[in-house]
């Protein structure tokens, strides 16, 4: 049923939500203060790995990107 309804399984559609709750956060949180690796197990999210893989097909930049965009520019640094 839930897939009738939200298009994906409840497992993916977790995901994606705690893929935005990551965005989020980092787009909120101060880079100097703050790493990848404590927002995400804030988060709980605990496979660093497959979390940068399924966050860069998804926003198409990894987390550190996001994380540091005030600081620096991503885009010219083939980060990607």
């Amino acid at each position: 049923m839930f897939d009738d309804v939200f298009g994906m399984t409840p497992s993916r559609y977790l995901r994606l939500r705690r893929l935005h709750q990551l965005r989020t956060a980092l787009l909120m949180a101060d880079p100097l203060l703050r790493t990848v690796g404590e927002i995400c197990c804030t988060l709980r999210l605990s496979d660093a790995g497959r979390v940068a893989h399924e966050y860069h097909a998804l926003f198409g930049e990894f987390p550190s990107c996001t994380l540091a965009r005030r600081v620096v520019d991503c885009t010219n640094q083939g980060w990607t």
